[in-house]
């Protein structure tokens, strides 16, 4: 499946069908959280929002497509979250508040679970999980990484990108997963996270103190 065969089909300018397409996202969020992405199909997103198969292909070419919108408005929403975050936290506050959003958004957000869980299991989603992950590294490097150090360099820089957002990731879905246990779940995520990026920033100082004694 080509990456256009993944694209919404030029969104409608008329507002009842922009309501639509609202409707067919809402319907498919709540339909991925109630049976998985892998096991919904088209006439099931096609159902849950009250049209025929045929009237959703006009919105949408296909389950992709839908996986691709929700997914996009999932980003936008916390794009919006993270731009409120104050920009003089230190990292210790930082990184509480930054890991208690991707908590929320993995227990109430309507899809997220879902789609962030499964998106890795569908080859013709390679590149919606490639999107988040850029987008996830962006949050890293802008919230936590710039503010432990300056001097932290590309190649670390990239791995700290990497790495944090998979494993944290990874927990976060435990904590859905494993009501219960929840809370201690995002914890230690954020004990994981705190440690992980102290010692890079007590890197960073021992190299600095280094650096000053040998000029």
């Amino acid at each position: 499946m080509t990456e256009n065969n993944t694209m919404q089909r030029n969104l409608p300018r008329q507002e009842r069908s922009l309501e639509r397409v609202k409707q067919i996202i809402d319907s498919a969020a709540a339909l991925f959280d109630e049976i998985g992405i892998a096991n919904a199909t088209p006439s099931d997103i096609a159902k849950a929002s009250g049209l025929t198969r045929t009237s959703l292909y006009r919105y949408f070419p296909n389950k992709a497509s839908i996986i691709r919108a929700l997914a996009e408005r999932h980003l936008q929403a916390l794009e919006l979250r993270f731009s409120a975050v104050a920009s003089d936290l230190l990292l210790e506050d930082r990184i509480e508040l930054v890991i208690e959003i991707y908590a929320e958004f993995y227990q109430n957000e309507p899809g997220y679970m879902a789609v962030w869980s499964g998106v890795d299991s569908l080859p013709e989603l390679k590149s919606i999980d490639q999107s988040a992950l850029d987008f996830h590294s962006a949050v890293i490097q802008k919230q936590m990484v710039s503010i432990v150090a300056d001097d932290l360099d590309t190649e670390q820089i990239k791995m700290i990108s990497v790495i944090l957002p998979r494993t944290v990731g990874s927990i976060l879905r435990l904590a859905v997963q494993e009501p219960e246990l929840a809370d201690k779940y995002v914890r230690e995520a954020k004990l994981l996270a705190k440690v992980y990026l102290t010692h890079y920033a007590d890197l960073a100082a021992y190299k600095l103190k280094v650096n000053q004694n040998d000029d």
